[in-house]
């Protein structure tokens, strides 16, 4: 019996010059059930902050582990279900030209995998849509980012969302 065939279309997707990418951190503060220091500027930056949010597969797929793990599958789901509105929200995967560079990085620097991927994801927007500066990635961990920006050729700009603007 043959495989089905499935070709997924061709995504398209309009990037704004005030898109700014999402690391896992900021999606865990903002559906954490319960206290947490960070939650309020997770908020205030997923509801009322004027950017185009951009999230990553890969930061749906570690936070839904996040959340469901430490706080219960409510918390993942009231997540999946922000992510799925409509609007400025956009879930961005990483193109297949990226997928060997974050594991190059991701080995040689001993980085967690996602911020591999936000780093290379954030270059490729910024090369593609010619950004300058270069797409922000909101975060509150800058470890991995800074490793990462002081050894390789990656684009990208750092937001700590947990200070004012």
């Amino acid at each position: 019996m043959p495989v089905p065939h499935y070709i997924l279309p061709h995504q398209s997707v309009d990037i704004a010059r005030n898109a700014i990418l999402l690391d896992t951190n900021v999606l865990v503060d903002a559906f954490w059930h319960g206290t947490c220091d960070h939650k309020p500027a997770a908020r205030y930056l997923l509801e009322e902050a004027d950017f185009q949010l951009l999230v990553p597969a890969a930061v749906v797929v570690e936070a839904w582990g996040v959340l469901e793990r430490k706080c219960g599958w409510e918390s993942g789901w009231e997540m999946i279900r922000w992510v799925a509105e409509e609007g400025y929200r956009v879930a961005v995967l990483c193109r297949r030209d990226g997928i060997d560079a974050e594991l190059s990085i991701q080995h040689r620097l001993s980085l967690d995998h996602v911020d591999a991927h936000l780093a290379i994801l954030a270059t490729i927007l910024t090369r593609a849509c010619n950004l300058e500066p270069p797409i922000p990635v909101a975060t509150r961990d800058f470890r991995d980012f800074t490793k990462v920006m002081a050894s390789e050729d990656v684009r990208l700009t750092l937001h700590d969302y947990t200070q004012p603007t």
